[in-house]
């Protein structure tokens, strides 16, 4: 591995709804190298697909309260 290697930069997305999700993908297309998805968030499963649109590696994570998130 070389050393001199850039870091990359990962986007938390936790979207709320279908528009919301598709405002975000066009302002983050250019700055993010990989996209963690927030399922613990997500009340509507068109926004798993809506995410399919994302030209950049997803990182689906769903967490639990004690982490800071939405899953009980």
């Amino acid at each position: 591995m070389n050393a001199c290697q850039p870091g990359l930069v990962c986007v938390s997305l936790a979207p709320e709804s279908v528009a919301g999700l598709a405002e975000t993908i066009n302002s983050i297309q250019e700055s993010a190298d990989v996209v963690e998805l927030r399922l613990d968030g997500m009340r509507d499963q068109r926004l798993a697909q809506g995410s399919l649109q994302l030209a950049r590696p997803i990182l689906a994570t769903n967490r639990r309260v004690w982490e800071g998130g939405q899953f009980t």
